[in-house]
């Protein structure tokens, strides 16, 4: 256990490309809002990273592949939008790269292994949320999906050439893959229920997600090979795995 903060929740744990600290965000039960903050990987050396004193909501944090940047999600509720920043991991040069308009979302960063694009999800252009890429300075930006589903949580395979995410469909979760250009969209077989937060393997051969049951029910991580043949649960529990 690295945290014991009774009256905090912390959420959205990212490792490090090094595995030496721990980004997360932390919501104060007497706080509306959340920031980020960094730990070592023992969970001594809490930083707060942003400081929203209630204002803005700091969450999903994103480390770039050399350490020195982090991405994450700022939602401003007077504007009713979600913005993408990006920091020194140290917490110094906090800046916007992608703004989003009044009432739209963008959220969820997830850095290409060769720290050149980010991807993320996002209803830029209305409707429900697609999976986007940018440059890490809001240039360029790339829509990679168009369905009238939601989709959301990106997922950058080892080699940067595919993308994962989940879409929303007729009252379930389902896993995608696509290729980084948008092209050659499969459904990825997961057997049963919801899945949700895909996340690769290092070696790019599975992926690990996060299912529950169909009508409802505990959640449990569980795992499937990109190939489509699942590897059954990884934690089962009585309450929930996210």
């Amino acid at each position: 256990r690295l945290t014991h903060t009774p009256t905090v929740q912390e959420l959205d744990p990212a490792w490090s490309p090094d595995a030496t600290r721990i980004a997360f965000a932390a919501k104060p039960d007497a706080n509306t809002s959340s920031d980020i903050w960094v730990m070592n990987e023992d969970g001594s050396g809490r930083r707060r990273l942003t400081k929203s004193f209630g204002g803005p909501i700091d969450r999903q944090p994103a480390w770039s592949p050399d350490g020195s940047s982090i991405a994450w999600t700022r939602s401003v509720p007077s504007e009713g939008a979600s913005d993408i920043w990006v920091m020194n991991s140290g917490g110094g040069e906090k800046r916007p790269v992608l703004e989003a308009p009044a009432g739209r979302y963008a959220g969820s960063p997830a850095w290409s292994p060769d720290g050149q694009r980010i991807a993320f999800a996002s209803d830029l252009k209305g409707g429900f949320p697609d999976i986007w890429t940018m440059r890490p300075n809001g240039s360029g930006l790339r829509r990679i999906t168009s369905s009238p589903e939601i989709e959301g949580n990106p997922a950058w395979s080892p080699d940067g050439a595919s993308l994962a995410f989940e879409r929303w469909k007729g009252g379930s979760t389902k896993l995608y893959r696509v290729q980084a250009n948008g092209q050659n969209e499969q459904l990825v077989p997961h057997g049963s229920g919801s899945a949700e937060q895909p996340a690769w393997s290092p070696d790019g051969s599975a992926m690990a997600f996060v299912r529950s049951p169909l009508g409802g029910g505990e959640k449990d991580i569980a795992a499937v090979r990109v190939g489509g043949t699942e590897t059954g649960p990884l934690a089962v529990a009585a309450g929930a795995d996210l």
